[in-house]
């Protein structure tokens, strides 16, 4: 099987994220996509904890339906913050022989991808779909593709997204200001965010 690797703090997810996934998974010919919330990024310090079990559900809820999707809480679960290379790792043990692994991920995050912890064993050992984004130069973009598969023989597929600029930040600020994110989410993450009165 092809299978995507989609991480992130998606807190909240929203269809910036679902957009990037699911054209990823098209553009690639992946099987499935695997989504996984951070319970602590190592570029959002200071995040975590019960936050992190809210973007899970808040994942898990935004998916419902899509047979080509799963929701893994491998990240959350550890109680500590993960990076990219160890979760790979982890993800690649419980595969079977014959299955490959691609990471997700937008144009803006590959652009520094160079400067993660494992940079090098992530761009020898695993295939990438970066996802052309907004705010993004196209040559800019091709120029640190090419270079990266000339250094480390990296599997690099740019692929066309639709251009869809939204951020979780602003939709946080717009929850806690009481203006509106309907069609930035989908409503069974606003239903839920309400509920729980998470951006308050």
């Amino acid at each position: 099987m092809k299978i995507g690797i989609f991480g992130g703090s998606f807190n909240p997810i929203h269809y910036g994220h679902l957009v990037l996934a699911e054209h990823s998974r098209d553009a690639a010919g992946l099987d499935r996509v695997i989504l996984i919330p951070a319970y602590e990024s190592p570029f959002k310090k200071g995040t975590g904890g019960e936050s992190s079990i809210h973007n899970l559900e808040m994942t898990r809820l935004a998916i419902e339906g899509n047979a080509f999707m799963d929701v893994s809480s491998i990240e959350v679960d550890k109680g500590e913050m993960s990076y990219t290379v160890d979760t790979m790792r982890f993800i690649k043990k419980r595969c079977g022989p014959d299955d490959k692994l691609y990471f997700i991920m937008g144009a803006d995050s590959f652009m520094g991808l160079e400067s993660w912890m494992g940079a090098e064993e992530l761009l020898r050992n695993y295939s990438f779909v970066v996802g052309r984004r907004p705010g993004c130069e196209a040559g800019k973009l091709d120029e640190t593709a090419d270079w990266l598969r000339e250094k480390y023989g990296a599997d690099i597929k740019v692929v066309p997204v639709p251009q869809v600029d939204i951020s979780s930040t602003d939709i946080r600020e717009r929850f806690r200001t009481g203006r509106s994110v309907k069609y930035l989410t989908p409503d069974s993450v606003i239903e839920y965010a309400a509920r729980h009165r998470l951006y308050k």
